[in-house]
């Protein structure tokens, strides 16, 4: 199960979500991919999903409130964006514990553990596809708590930040 959280905007890149994804259907036949958002493309995209032949195989999800439980439905996080800054979704999938992956047009600051990886848009759908099945062939999940507390996602670190930021203002 590929999963992709983001609305259906240009930068999210969901014309390249499908294309990776219909490389990966290639090879996986019985995968699906799994996309959570809303936006007035939306229509657009379950078209092209249609007219690649993955219309039974790409569920298009909408808005949801349940995006951690869709997480654990997930065995891969795909998030090839034009541009980016740091994706509070790629932050879930990766606290989810899920093997992600980002182009190199998000931020560094995405990459919380060994888990996930950044590739350029240049490679075709075709190398994305690749690189994805190689390294998610042998992925086990994981808790990564650690990590993610490492890189400061943690409740304790939040509150003392808003302890400061109030502490601050107070004075």
């Amino acid at each position: 199960i590929i999963g992709h959280v983001g609305n259906y905007i240009p930068q999210k890149n969901h014309k390249f979500i499908i294309d990776i994804f219909a490389q990966i259907a290639k090879s996986k036949p019985n995968s699906a991919l799994l996309l959570v958002g809303r936006g007035e493309k939306m229509p657009e995209f379950e078209n092209y999903a249609r007219q690649k032949g993955l219309a039974d195989k790409v569920h298009f999800l909408g808005s949801r409130t349940d995006a951690n439980e869709l997480y654990q439905a997930m065995d891969v996080f795909l998030f090839p964006s034009l541009h980016e800054g740091l994706p509070i979704a790629g932050v879930e999938a990766q606290a989810a514990g899920l093997c992600c992956f980002f182009s190199e047009n998000v931020t560094q600051d995405i990459i919380l553990n060994s888990n996930s990886t950044r590739l350029p848009l240049s490679f075709s759908a075709e190398k994305w596809a690749e690189i994805i099945l190689e390294k998610s062939s042998n992925f086990n999940r994981c808790d990564v708590s650690d990590d993610i507390a490492k890189s400061g996602y943690s409740a304790e670190k939040t509150a003392k930040s808003m302890e400061e930021i109030y502490y601050g203002v107070q004075s």
